[in-house]
């Protein structure tokens, strides 16, 4: 079987399509992205672990990432988090990568989109920073910690995590979320995972119950790919 290791991840180099795991030097990496392989379910990964797939994750786009699948997710996620009666919006993209979302950003209803992008992978923040944002959109990212996320209270009227919740989330980062949204304000995420890891998936959703937010779950599907979950969170306005 061909493949190469790239630190604590292997990349499949074959080209059949790949297998659902691969056993290297006795232990069993399972695919993830296609061609990517991690040595555990993504829930249990390490931050450094995590840190290296985020780079990679960029810096084989082309070969690994759908585009228009991608797209079609982050436009129905910004669908739903949203408020379709605001002139301006202050949006913030949790775990945002390198900044891909503002590609897929429609702001034709909003006058002034300020979008806040946040990720604990330094390296793929520095590609983010070299994105040009669409008119009318003003955008800054920023490496957040591992466990707290450090902007202001009732900062945020929207945000989006794409294809991020299936990894560990702290406690603390859940109590933040709800704490830098205004009061109305809804989050948006999608857990692609949720029928592999069930027992992380309600840990998590429990987690922003016990945070503060309303969770509302829903479907979606994109037409090449197996159906996910989408959870919607809201900040009451009490």
């Amino acid at each position: 079987m061909s493949y190469r290791v790239e630190g604590p991840i292997l990349i499949y180099t074959g080209a059949e399509r790949a297998p659902k795991a691969i056993d290297h030097h006795g232990h069993t990496f399972r695919r993830y992205m296609d061609r990517l392989f991690l040595p555990d379910r993504p829930a249990n990964l390490p931050r450094e672990v995590v840190r290296a797939l985020s780079l990679l994750r960029v810096n084989m786009a082309s070969r690994i990432i759908d585009n228009d699948y991608n797209a079609s997710l982050a436009n129905f996620l910004v669908e739903v988090a949203t408020p379709a009666s605001a002139n301006s919006l202050t949006m913030l993209d949790f775990g945002c990568g390198d900044g891909s979302l503002l590609s897929h950003l429609h702001t034709g209803q909003h006058e002034h989109t300020e979008v806040v992008g946040i990720d604990i992978c330094n390296e793929v923040i520095q590609y983010a920073r070299l994105r040009r944002p669409p008119e009318g959109v003003r955008a800054t990212f920023h490496t957040t910690g591992d466990r707290d996320i450090d902007l202001r209270d009732d900062s945020f009227d929207c945000g989006i995590a794409c294809f991020v919740m299936h990894f560990r989330i702290d406690a603390n980062q859940a109590r933040d979320l709800h704490r830098i949204m205004k009061r109305g304000g809804t989050f948006a995420y999608n857990d692609y995972m949720w029928k592999d890891d069930p027992e992380h998936y309600r840990a998590t959703l429990s987690m922003f119950e016990g945070a503060g937010f309303s969770v509302t779950e829903m479907s979606w599907r994109h037409k090449t790919r197996r159906t996910q979950r989408i959870v919607k969170l809201v900040k009451p306005n009490h």
